[in-house]
C-alpha cells in the first residue's frame, strides 16, 4: 500500500503515529524496517526532527 504513490507523490521517507499510549516512528530501509516507539506526548515537531536525524545517521551523512 505504501508504494501506491509512489509516482505520482515520491517514495515515503518515514511515518508517524500517534496513539494514545505510544507513538510510532517507521522507516522503510531498503528490504528492511526501522520501527521506534516514543512516548506519546512529545511535540509533533520535535519528532520530525528526530526522524530527520535517524535519516541522516541510516543514510550515513552524520556520525
Amino acid at each position: 500500500m505504501r508504494e501506491r504513490f509512489d509516482d505520482t507523490m515520491g517514495k515515503a521517507r518515514f511515518v508517524y503515529v500517534e496513539r494514545e499510549k505510544l507513538s510510532l516512528l517507521t522507516f522503510y530501509l531498503d528490504k528492511k524496517m526501522l520501527l521506534i516507539t516514543l512516548e506519546p506526548n512529545l511535540e509533533s515537531q520535535n519528532v520530525i526532527d528526530l526522524a530527520e536525524d535517524i535519516l541522516d545517521i541510516v543514510s550515513g551523512n552524520k556520525a
